[in-house]
C-alpha cells in the first residue's frame, strides 16, 4: 500500500464531517448521474462595452514565480513555537494529516513605502531590492532600477512601459514609455515622466510598470515578448495637491508564517510560499499575487453556481497562470512524470489548511475565486475543490475535471487512467474521486463516510 493509501486508510475523517457546505445548490441525487447542463461559456465573459479598451491591451498577470523569501523575513524556529496555531478553529476539522494555520509571527513586517518630503514613495521592501522593480514613484516620474537580464527575455535592447490606472486595474489614466537601455550594460535606473494632471482626484490609483522590447508598442506586441515587472500599492491625489498620497489601507491579510506556508505583504503584491512533498520530493513553491488583482477577485459578485466559479477561473481568471507556475515547478523540482505532476497539484491545494466560512470570512457561506484562497491560505471544501479542479483544467495539465458533491461535501472528480481508485462513472467516463481537505489523500482515495453515497456532479 503505498504512502496516499495508507494515510487514507488510517484517517478517522475528513474536516466534513458535520457537512462544509451549509447550502445546497441542487436536490439530492437519484443516482450517481445526475448532473448540472454545461452552460455556454460565452456567458461568462465580461461585456467588451464595459471594459477599457486600453486597459485590455496591458498584458497584465495575477500571478508570478518568485524566489524563495529572504532568510530575514523566515520566521524563527522559537517565533514559529510561539505563534503556530492549526487549523482546529473550527471543531469538525480531523485530517489525515493535521495543517497548522497561518499565525501572525514575531518577525518584523515589511517596510512600507516611505514618502519623501519631495512627495515621492520610495520602495523599501527586502524583495525588491535585488531585482527589477519600481524604486520610486511620484506625480510626474517613476524609477525603475533595472539588474542585467533579469527578468529574462529575449531583446537585449529594452523599454520601460509605465501605465497608471485606477485601483484596482480599472480606467486607464496615463502611460509613459522610457528611451531605450541595453540590459547587459549593469544595473541602471531608469526614469519614466508621466502626466497625471487629468487624473482623477480623490480616487485610489497604482502604477504598472512592464518590460518591453525596443521596436514593440503596449498595445501590439505579443504578451510572450514582455514582462510584467510589478505594480505599486495604491496611491491618491488630493484636489489643489501636487503630489502623490498613500492610500489608506486596510491590510486584510497581514504576515503570517509557519513551517508549511508563509504570506509576506510587499509593494504590490503578497509574497506567499507553500511546502509538501510529492513523490518522495521535498517542494517549496514561493510566488507574487499581485494585490489589485485579489482586491478585483474579491469585488466580484457571488451570484453563481459553484461549478461557474471554475469556468470564470478558466476563461478570466488565473486558472491558466497558476497551473503553469506549477507545472514549472514540478519540473524544477525533477517531477516530471505526468502523473507525479497532477499529485504535484494535488498536494500543493492540499497544504492549504480547511476552515470554514463562519470562521474565515464571517458567512454561514462564502465561495471564494482560487486567489481569495491562494491569498488567505485556508479555504473549506468547495473554495479548494474549485482551484483544484480550475488548475487541472487548464493548460498546461489540461484534464476533464468535475466537481463532486456527495451529502454536505464537495470534492474533484478527474477523468484519468488510474487503476487503483475509487471511481465514479458519470456521462460514459470514470471519474477518479479527489480529496482536497486535508493532507496525504491520492488519486481515488475517499474518506469512508462518502463511499456509496449518492452524488451530484457539475461539469465545468
Amino acid at each position: 500500500m503505498n504512502r496516499r493509501h495508507l494515510l487514507g486508510a488510517i484517517a478517522t475523517s475528513v474536516p466534513l464531517v458535520s457537512g462544509c457546505l451549509t447550502t445546497v445548490e441542487a436536490p439530492p441525487a437519484k443516482d450517481v448521474g445526475s448532473y448540472r447542463r454545461l452552460l455556454d461559456r460565452d456567458n461568462f465573459v465580461d461585456d467588451p462595452e464595459q471594459m477599457d479598451r486600453t486597459a485590455e491591451q496591458v498584458p497584465f498577470v495575477s500571478l508570478k514565480a518568485a524566489p524563495s523569501p529572504p532568510e530575514t523575513l523566515v520566521p524563527s524556529a522559537r517565533a514559529l513555537g510561539e505563534a503556530e496555531t492549526t487549523a482546529g478553529t473550527n471543531s469538525t476539522n480531523t485530517t489525515n494529516s493535521t495543517a497548522p494555520s497561518p499565525a501572525e509571527t514575531s518577525t518584523p513586517e515589511p517596510v512600507p513605502p516611505r514618502e519623501a518630503d519631495d512627495g515621492r514613495l520610495t520602495v523599501t521592501d527586502e524583495y525588491w531590492q535585488t531585482r527589477t522593480h519600481v524604486s520610486e514613484y511620484g506625480i510626474d516620474s517613476v524609477s525603475v532600477d533595472v539588474y542585467p537580464n533579469q527578468p529574462a527575455m529575449n531583446s537585449e535592447v529594452a523599454k520601460v512601459w509605465v501605465g497608471a490606472f485606477v485601483y484596482p486595474r480599472k480606467k486607464f489614466v496615463a502611460e509613459a514609455t522610457s528611451e531605450r537601455f541595453v540590459r547587459s550594460e549593469g544595473e541602471t535606473t531608469v526614469s519614466v515622466d508621466i502626466n497625471l494632471d487629468t487624473a482623477p482626484r480623490n480616487e485610489r490609483l497604482h502604477y504598472v510598470a512592464v518590460l518591453l522590447p525596443d521596436d514593440a508598442d503596449i498595445r501590439t506586441v505579443a504578451e510572450s515578448r514582455t514582462e510584467f515587472v510589478m505594480e505599486t500599492d495604491p496611491f491618491v491625489i488630493y484636489p489643489d495637491d501636487d503630489r502623490i498620497r498613500r492610500a489608506p489601507r486596510t491590510e486584510n491579510h497581514p504576515q503570517a508564517a509557519n513551517e508549511r506556508f508563509s504570506r509576506y505583504p510587499i509593494e504590490g503584491a503578497y509574497l506567499l510560499t507553500l511546502t509538501g512533498r510529492t513523490a518522495g520530493r521535498s517542494w517549496s513553491v514561493s510566488f507574487l499575487a499581485f494585490k489589485s488583482a485579489f482586491d478585483r477577485a474579491s469585488a466580484r459578485p457571488r451570484g453563481r453556481s459553484r461549478h461557474e466559479y471554475v469556468k470564470y477561473e478558466l476563461l478570466q481568471g488565473v486558472a491558466p497562470e497558476l497551473a503553469s507556475l506549477l507545472v514549472t515547478e514540478a519540473d524544477n523540482h525533477g517531477i516530471t512524470d505526468p502523473f507525479q505532476q497532477v499529485e504535484f497539484a494535488i498536494d500543493f491545494v492540499q497544504a492549504l489548511p480547511y476552515v470554514s466560512d463562519d470562521v474565515s470570512m464571517g458567512y454561514d457561506d462564502y465561495t471564494k475565486f482560487a486567489l481569495e484562497t491562494l491569498v488567505s491560505l485556508e479555504g473549506d471544501c468547495e473554495d479548494t475543490a474549485i482551484l483544484l479542479a480550475s488548475i487541472l483544467e487548464a493548460d498546461p495539465f489540461g484534464y476533464d475535471a468535475v466537481l463532486i458533491q456527495p451529502p454536505g461535501h464537495m470534492a474533484v472528480g478527474l477523468w484519468y487512467q488510474h487503476g487503483d481508485a475509487y471511481k465514479y462513472r458519470l456521462d460514459g467516463r470514470e471519474y477518479a474521486y479527489i480529496e482536497t481537505t486535508g493532507t496525504g489523500w491520492g488519486v481515488g482515495d475517499i474518506p469512508d463516510q462518502y463511499a456509496g453515497e449518492p452524488v451530484n456532479w457539475y461539469q465545468v
